[in-house]
């Protein structure tokens, strides 16, 4: 028994010993350790999580060439493009790195992303991007960097000398430098892709900042938005001239930059100003209703019930038409459509209770085929064993509620060959989603937008009881915004930064742009200053004309938003500014890492001193002025 004890004492004493060891230490222990439990609807994501992925999906895209030849590479809803697929890698990405795993970590994950096509690691990147908390670059690095480039007299490098220090974590200053780096590669094939540097770096502000519509639906959101594409494109040149340092990029040996951002640096400004050439004056209809539209194309036709007045040319001639959807250019038409079908159709799924999984992969199709892809297995009647566990006794896929035949699995072919339908009217199993839903054959076939917009009962939509017409400079990489902010990569709480609006280009008087918003009664904003005031139409045609003088919100001339809008950008929209601690530590930086600027600082101060010693050693009172014009022979005889 004492041999045991005096093992047990010793244990124990080594389990103390221990517990007071690991008790200063604790403090590594309480750092957040990386969980990875982000999913595709995620709001957010950890920095540090998905760095690794940003970093190897920017430097692959930037290896291949056809990629950054593609045309519009970073735009949403292309025909090659579809998020499915970078829904699946982000599980899958989430689910090995939540277990520990190695397949999706350092060279495992840098080989999956080479074996997957750039549109996928594209899409990849903007859902990292839009949730990264306070965007890619976040405001006080931005005015951080402002302030120092400000010390540093804008010299070329103050981008790579002053990110270091401006960026609260390594994290953010790897992301920040990945950023701008794909935006240089696919500026520079800006002929090919057709998207230049100017317009890319003012579309960039939509992820590289959070934005905000403070509560007034299209005007705060496109306010805030203007001021994010200029701070986005001040960070994009200055990227650009950090990589071409010498002040003549023609005199060095190595080019670091290609020709055609050289060019590019050469005919813009520096810091570039707000393009005042690449806006256009457009109409911006805004109306008051009970309730939202499903679709765009139910906002379009709400728009239809007003009588616009004779200079509103353009709205004028989109009433006339019997349906607005038909005075829509055709690639206006395929993005509503393909705004309206990602955010609508799995909502419609899954009230019709359709499909359970909202993960439609191709893996899901192949193991279930045609007929029961994402459906449950219901209990059939007859014989108490779940639908699809053996062979069927009738084919359960030939026919559907549309009345269109489709494939045939193999067991309906087994028990059915080629005969025909038995039961021809019966009701088959819905196999699409509404959008996706083909007219019957030998039916007069329709348009997908128009069968899209109807299916969801526009015409029993009221429509709105006012509308306030203004007009805005409306800038011309707004398009590429607007279709980003809706794209399935966004999260539904920057889906609605620039309220319920749909921005459309029609064909009438050449292409002419498009603002209509609608926002619900009791929670709208107080119409603009100038805006137009125009009511519904009468059911028996008659206008209210002469009464709309009186219902002007305005006596004055009408002012168009886009100039309050440009006095309000020199307001940054920052709810965190940079502090008088570290706005100290950027200047000492910036004067510690700028020469010039130092020597300059001294040079000055040595001149100030010897004004300071002349001004000492002058006299000015009035008692040697008076005498010295008196006394002059004497002073100059006794100086000789």
């Amino acid at each position: 028994m004492p041999l045991f004890s005096k093992f047990r004492s010793k244990s124990s004493q080594s389990v103390v010993k221990g517990k007071t060891q690991d008790i200063p230490n604790g403090a590594n222990e309480t750092l957040k350790k990386p969980t990875y439990q982000s999913t595709w609807s995620s709001p957010h994501v950890v920095l540090e999580e998905v760095q690794e992925l940003i970093h190897l999906c920017t430097a692959e895209l930037r290896l291949r060439a056809e990629a950054l030849d593609s045309p519009f590479l970073l735009l949403p809803f292309r025909l090659d493009g579809d998020s499915t697929y970078a829904r699946s890698f982000i599980a899958n990405f989430f689910k090995h790195n939540a277990s520990n795993s190695s397949q999706y970590r350092g060279a495992s994950l840098q080989q999956e992303i080479r074996l997957t096509e750039a549109p996928i690691l594209c899409s990849v990147l903007k859902w990292c991007w839009s949730r990264i908390p306070g965007g890619v670059v976040s405001w006080p690095v931005y005015e951080g960097f402002r302030l120092g480039e400000q010390e540093m007299r804008n010299e070329r490098n103050a981008f790579e000398k002053m990110l270091p220090v401006v960026a609260n974590s390594a994290a953010r200053e790897n992301v920040i430098r990945d950023f701008f780096e794909l935006l240089a590669a696919v500026a520079a094939h800006g002929k090919l892709n057709g998207l230049g540097g100017r317009k890319l770096s003012r579309l960039a502000g939509w992820w590289a900042f959070e934005l905000s519509d403070d509560g007034k639906g299209f005007e705060g959101g496109y306010r805030s938005w203007t001021v994010a594409a200029d701070a986005a494109s001040h960070l994009f040149f200055a990227h650009l001239r950090s990589l071409s340092p010498e002040a003549n990029p023609s005199l060095s040996l190595i080019e670091r930059i290609p020709r055609s951002l050289q060019a590019l640096l050469a005919q813009t400004e520096y810091p570039p100003e707000t393009p005042t050439l690449m806006q256009r004056a457009t109409p911006r209809v805004l109306m008051i209703v009970d309730a939202v539209s499903p679709t765009p194309f139910a906002l379009l036709r709400r728009a239809k019930h007003f009588e616009y007045r004779d200079h509103d040319r353009v709205l004028r001639e989109l009433s006339e038409f019997e349906d607005p959807i038909d005075a829509l250019t055709d690639e206006c038409r395929r993005v509503l459509y393909a705004v309206a079908s990602t955010n609508s159709s799995a909502n419609v799924r899954s009230r019709q209770g359709q499909y359970n999984n909202s993960d439609e992969s191709w893996s899901a199709f192949s193991n279930l085929g045609f007929s029961d892809i994402g459906s449950p297995a219901p209990q059939n009647a007859a014989n108490g064993h779940a639908k699809g566990a053996g062979i069927k006794q009738t084919p359960q896929s030939r026919s559907a509620t549309s009345g269109r035949p489709t494939t045939p699995s193999w067991a309906d072919f087994l028990n059915s060959g080629f005969a025909e339908d038995e039961n021809k009217n019966g009701s088959g199993a819905l196999l699409l989603p509404p959008d996706k839903l083909l007219p019957q054959i030998g039916s007069r076939a329709q348009t997908p937008s128009s069968n899209f917009g109807k299916s969801h009962g526009d015409d029993g939509l009221a429509p709105g009881e006012l509308a306030a017409i203004t007009n805005v400079d409306l800038d011309d990489v707004f398009w590429w915004v607007w279709m980003t902010s809706l794209a399935g990569e966004e999260p539904n709480e920057r889906k609605s930064v620039f309220g319920r609006c749909a921005l459309i280009e029609t064909t009438i008087m050449n292409g002419r742009w498009l603002i209509m918003e609608e926002q619900v009664k009791g929670a709208s904003p107080d119409p603009i200053a100038g805006a137009d005031i125009v009511e519904k139409k009468s059911r028996f045609g008659f206008t209210k004309r002469g009464r709309l003088g009186n219902r002007k919100a305005s006596s004055k001339k009408p002012e168009p938003v886009g100039v309050e809008l440009n006095r309000a950008t020199s307001a940054t929209p920052s709810k965190q500014g940079v502090g008088a601690d570290q706005q100290a530590r950027i200047r000492a930086a910036a004067a510690a890492m700028s020469p010039s600027l130092s020597q300059a600082r001294d040079d000055a101060a040595q001149r100030r001193g010897r004004n300071e010693y002349a001004a000492s050693t002058k006299t000015n009172s009035v008692l040697t002025l008076g005498l010295q014009s008196e006394a002059g022979p004497a002073m100059k005889w006794a100086n000789s």
